[in-house]
């Protein structure tokens, strides 16, 4: 982030002020930022990494954590799979939930509550 000003001195002096704040992407979601596992922060950006999922690996969107031991791929999962101690887990993004088959996600379920008043 940049912010700055400028002080108006007579003619022919000019003096410009300029702040430069880094904002810590990682300080959101207890420290994982926009990362599914470590949030490492960097000046003005972060990295993701997976070092606190083993048997994973950082996925292509430079966000997600991956199954590398192979596992995945026979587990079905709907969205994501984590393979952990040789054993397939699949994962939903935020906002949805494991359904009852433990591999499809879906969205959480709200319920309308009607209420009808007179008087």
């Amino acid at each position: 982030m940049k912010a700055g000003f400028k002080v108006n001195f007579p003619p022919k002096i000019n003096i410009a002020f300029h702040y430069r704040a880094d904002v810590n992407e990682c300080l959101l979601r207890n420290g994982h930022g926009p990362c599914q596992d470590t949030c490492i922060n960097l000046w003005a950006s972060y990295n993701c990494s997976c070092q606190g999922l083993p048997g994973t690996r950082l996925a292509v969107d430079g966000h997600s954590c991956e199954d590398d031991a192979g596992e995945c791929p026979k587990a079905g999962c709907s969205h994501q799979c984590l393979s952990t101690m040789g054993r397939p887990f699949c994962l939903c993004p935020v906002g949805l939930h494991l359904g009852d088959d433990w591999k499809t996600c879906g969205s959480l379920r709200h319920y309308a509550l009607l209420l009808f008043c007179s008087n």
